[in-house]
């Protein structure tokens, strides 16, 4: 393969929308099978969602396996809402339709998001479920209709197309079939996943802690891990909830030794543009902030001064 066709089928087609990761990643390739995970209630389906929306220049099939139908409507025309009208209104609020809501300016969100999605196929799971077979058949029929990206949140939801083998089995089957539709299609797939409990000790999530298969890793180019900064959130009583996210394998670079804490901002409902960077050991167990000096660093400064 030349070096014009293997960059071809590279292409950078999209981006996250959290400014950490598309500075470090550059942004979303075509060729990309990229694995998301993070604990229930971490923010699976708002990294999912923030960046469907963020491609929405593009054609992107959103397989919402977890959501109800209207969900991701409802939540962007609220953050729309709260753009254009000061007045705070919680979203449960907003939902149900209480509180002194201005017409006029909700008209105006719904007429947003409608244009912001037009370029969005969502797809909800079924009351019969959703197997191997429904995916195969919707990533067929959306990308030979010219879907540039798929989203699945999350893969978890799917259900075990072959009840004589274990679970693991069967989401390896799916990784497997997922990889080789994505290899004839040449489009990047983003995936959702659950992450168990994991141990008290542990700031950041590991590459082992995904449920069940490690295939989910293995077959997987890049894998990103969110995690709640309980200590800060635990002890903090603001709307900003902070967010640990960190790249734990780049098929590009290998694996980073760094991590940012980013704030979700609760009353818009968006990770904020800024964030802090922290060194990270493999176990995620200890972090420091970078440019924080080593103690041997100092000790070595301290006898240069101690000599002059």
């Amino acid at each position: 393969m030349s070096l014009n066709e293997y960059r071809n089928n590279n292409k950078l087609i999209g981006k996250y929308g959290l400014k950490y990761l598309d500075r470090d990643l550059k942004g979303i390739l075509s060729s990309e099978l990229i694995l998301i995970g993070a604990r229930s209630g971490a923010g699976k389906t708002s990294i999912a969602n923030n960046i469907a929306i963020e491609n929405n220049d593009k054609k992107i099939v959103l397989l919402s396996l977890e959501n109800y139908e209207g969900d991701l409507f409802i939540s962007e025309v609220y953050k729309e809402y709260r753009r254009i009208n000061r007045y705070y209104l919680t979203f449960r609020d907003f939902i149900i339709g209480s509180g002194n809501i201005n017409v006029k300016d909700e008209n105006t969100a719904k007429q947003i998001v409608s244009d912001k999605l037009k370029n969005i196929t969502i797809i909800p799971r079924k009351a019969s479920g959703f197997g191997i077979k429904d995916m195969s058949k919707v990533f067929i029929e959306q990308a030979r209709c010219g879907a540039e990206m798929f989203i699945m949140d999350h893969i978890d939801y799917f259900d075990m197309h072959n009840p004589k083998a274990n679970e693991n089995q069967n989401i390896s089957d799916i990784m497997r079939e997922i990889r080789q539709l994505q290899n004839v299609y040449k489009v990047p797939v983003i995936l959702i996943s659950h992450l168990k409990k994991g141990i008290k000790e542990t700031i950041v999530p590991t590459l082992e802690d995904f449920m069940g298969t490690s295939n989910k890793v293995k077959e997987a180019t890049t894998v990103i891990l969110f995690a709640p900064d309980d200590e800060k959130n635990s002890t903090e009583d603001s709307h900003i909830k902070r967010t640990w996210v960190c790249i734990r394998k780049d098929r590009f670079g290998g694996y980073s030794n760094k991590v940012c804490n980013v704030g979700f901002d609760t009353k818009i409902m968006q990770y904020e543009n800024t964030f802090e960077e922290y060194h990270i050991n493999y176990w995620g167990t200890k972090v420091k902030p970078i440019g924080q000096e080593s103690e041997y660093k100092k000790r070595i400064e301290s006898l240069k001064t101690k000599r002059t």
